[in-house]
């Protein structure tokens, strides 16, 4: 018998042991599906990380394009004011040809009632009535 109550008592023991235990095993699946809820959510947030990650990419592209683009404009734009200048001191050269020619043919019609013969370097000959 006394090796009964000893059993006895050993599988009370027992029994106070697995009762703590299984107290604890609410706590447990608690804490795992605390634990395999935040890991959907990382593994969600890693997407995300991915995908942002393929944003950034995408965008550092875009903004080296545009300022690619801007680059180019800009030359545009220099070459616009370049070609202005350029147009304009063209304009200014015939302007002044054309005034020196002018001013060639007054004197040559002065000098060509003087009876004298010139040529001009426009193209232009005056001949006197004399010569005719």
């Amino acid at each position: 018998m006394d090796s009964l109550r000893e059993l006895n008592s050993k599988l009370l023991g027992k029994i106070i042991e697995l009762r703590k235990e299984n107290a604890k095993i609410p706590k447990l699946k608690k804490k795992l599906l605390k634990f395999a809820k935040i890991e959907a959510e990382n593994a969600k947030l890693r997407q995300i990380i991915k995908k942002n990650a393929k944003r950034d990419a995408e965008n550092a592209e875009f903004k080296t394009e545009v300022a690619r683009l801007n680059m180019s404009k800009q030359k545009s734009s220099e070459d616009k004011k370049m070609d202005a200048f350029l147009e304009s001191e063209y304009k200014r050269k015939v302007s002044n040809k054309i005034k020196q020619c002018n001013k060639k043919k007054k004197l040559l019609h002065e000098l060509a009632n003087q009876n004298v013969t010139f040529s001009l370097s426009c193209n232009t000959k005056i001949i006197t009535s004399n010569q005719q």
